[in-house]
């Protein structure tokens, strides 16, 4: 079975988290473990988290989310520069080999 993973961004709003955003980290678990594990917040809400980061699975059709991360605006800022760095280093890597 065929799993992607992702990360998705999330704002909370009316009470309820939604998407606004997502970046494709491709097929390889421990890659995306790597990557979701750099990345600045609590693992725990509070009343200011209003944004929060999710690594997902797709496993066939499903998705799964494996942990999650809430964050401040700041953290998010840092958080996809790092995620953008870790994306680009793998993808030219890749073109390399």
């Amino acid at each position: 079975m065929k799993r992607t993973f992702y990360i998705m961004l999330r704002m909370k709003s009316l009470g309820r988290y939604e998407c606004f955003g997502e970046f494709f980290l491709g097929n390889n678990r421990l890659r995306a473990e790597a990557v979701f594990s750099q990345l600045k917040g609590r693992n725990e809400s509070n009343k200011q988290a209003v944004l929060n980061l999710d690594l997902v699975e797709i496993k066939g059709e499903l998705p799964v989310t494996v942990k999650t991360i809430y964050c401040t605006l700041d953290d998010l800022a840092n958080n996809t520069k790092l995620i953008t760095r870790e994306l680009f280093r793998s993808k030219t890597l890749a073109l390399q080999d």
